[in-house]
């Protein structure tokens, strides 16, 4: 998949759908679709909002079908760590909806 970005910035798409069927039961059916995008700001520093959504046609009693997680990663450089290789951090902002 191709598309036009502003400047010279990296830019990430993933998408993964993972089906799960019941052999079981001909009726239950199991999907998770998880939606990644990463977008370089400037220098080290980027932004990546990501979506989360599963699905269970039968779920146990009291359980809902559907859960939907958003989440929002800013990362950047972060000097003085004790660890060389460990120099970037990320904040990880999170919110659920059912």
């Amino acid at each position: 998949m191709g598309w036009f970005t502003l400047g010279n910035r990296e830019t990430n798409l993933s998408t993964v759908v993972q089906l799960d069927f019941n052999l079981g039961s001909e009726t239950r059916v199991r999907a998770e679709l998880s939606t990644r995008f990463r977008r370089k700001l400037f220098h080290d520093f980027s932004a990546s909002p990501n979506v989360l959504e599963s699905f269970d046609s039968a779920p146990p009693s009291n359980e809902k079908k559907n859960d939907v997680s958003v989440t929002l990663r800013l990362g950047g450089p972060f000097r003085g760590l004790p660890n060389p290789h460990s120099r970037h951090r990320t904040v990880v902002l999170r919110s659920q909806e059912s």
